[in-house]
Parts: C-alpha cells; structure tokens; sequence
C-alpha cells in the first residue's frame, strides 16, 4: 500500500476535538480526530510555573530586599 502525499491539509475545530482532514492526489479524504486542546493547555501552564519558579527574585525591586543578618538584632525591637 502506499502512502499518499497530500495536497491540502484542512484542520477545524469541534468541541474539543481538533479535526484534521487530508485530501490526497487521488482525491479520497482520511479523518484523523486529534485531541490536543487538553495537552496544549497542560503544557502552557506548566511551562508559565516553570518560569515562575525559576524567577523568583528577578522581578523584586532591589531596593525593598535585604539580606537578614541572624548574629545582630535589628534596632526597632527592644528588650522591655
């Protein structure tokens, strides 16, 4: 048997299925019924965490961080 080569790939969406139809030289149609929508999203906020946790800091304004120092207690507590 051997494999067609396409001319026109068509793709459209319904629910949540992605339909693709491929039409061959010889003009027969073959459906495949892709279900990605789910997969996409998946990845997409996995991939928006991932650059979340990775950039943490990198958003902060400088000036509001500073290091605490463990050894040295601050000025505003005072012992009663």
């Amino acid at each position: 048997m051997a494999v067609p080569t396409f001319v026109d790939l068509q793709g459209f969406i319904v629910g949540k299925n992605f339909i693709v139809k491929e039409v061959a030289k010889d003009y027969s149609k073959h459906e495949h019924f892709i279900s990605y929508a789910h997969e996409l999203i998946k990845h997409f906020i996995t991939k928006i965490i991932f650059i979340n946790n990775t950039r943490e800091t990198q958003d902060c304004d400088p000036d509001n961080f500073t290091p605490a120092n463990p050894l040295v207690t601050p000025t505003h507590i005072q012992p009663e």
